[in-house]
């Protein structure tokens, strides 16, 4: 499947926005059907908040529509995306999130993706 580059407005002071960053988000799964993978490639303000780039990905494509629950210490957990859900509790599922160098990323608040990132979010299953 394609790509589409999206870029997200910004407030500008005085005329003169901040530093922009372009990244790629991708959600797969392929632990239950219907599987999916999709990829959008967004242009953002620098240090906006993960969360805020799925939100616009969101806006853009029902695709990456989300739910997520609150945590005081992790900000935003993810629950569901692309209406697939899921549920630990009951067969150890979780959406997995990682940075194009494999690094976990626990909260989607307060992760702030770099220049040339890759986020992807992985259904997974607990072995």
């Amino acid at each position: 499947m394609g790509h589409l580059e999206v870029f997200l407005l910004c407030f500008c002071v005085a005329g003169v926005c901040g530093q922009t960053i372009k990244l790629d988000y991708v959600i797969n799964n392929q632990l239950m059907t219907p599987n999916f993978h999709s990829m959008i490639n967004l242009r953002v303000l620098k240090g906006t908040p993960f969360i805020r780039v799925m939100e616009a990905a969101a806006d853009i494509n029902p695709q990456f529509e989300f739910t997520g629950a609150y945590s005081s210490k992790l900000g935003y957990l993810i629950t569901r995306i692309n209406k697939r859900a899921a549920n630990y509790n009951v067969d150890k599922t979780y959406w997995e999130a990682y940075n194009a160098s494999n690094v976990g990323i626990e909260g989607v608040s307060y992760y702030t993706p770099s220049d040339g990132d890759v986020v992807t979010f992985n259904f997974t299953k607990e072995a």
